[in-house]
């Protein structure tokens, strides 16, 4: 997993699953730099971060600094899996996810 640029992102990213994390989990699972987000574009102060996955795909990373929710958004649902094969979550960390049919 590594820390991408915003062009390199380009097709719209949707949001696949809302997780629950503490900020030192948040950096345990996603070990690359996040940055703070604008205030407008988040319902409460963020952090996050463009990351591409080991397998290819992008996922967008946006962290609630008050209440610890993650929302994690990528241009396909079906991405979601490979996203679990790489990013070890535990079943209680899951909020919601999206339908990913294929």
């Amino acid at each position: 997993m590594r820390r991408a640029k915003p062009d390199e992102l380009t097709e719209d990213a949707k949001p696949v699953a809302l997780l629950q994390l503490s900020e030192s989990r948040l950096r345990e699972l996603f070990p690359v730099e996040f940055s703070e987000v604008d205030p407008l574009a988040a319902p409460e102060p963020s952090i996050g971060s463009l990351v591409q996955l080991d397998s290819g795909p992008y996922a967008v990373v946006m962290y609630g600094n008050v209440t610890g929710q993650t929302e994690v958004s990528m241009s396909l649902p079906t991405q979601w899996l490979p996203f679990l094969r790489e990013v070890p979550l535990m079943a209680n960390e899951i909020v919601w996810t999206a339908k990913t049919s294929s």
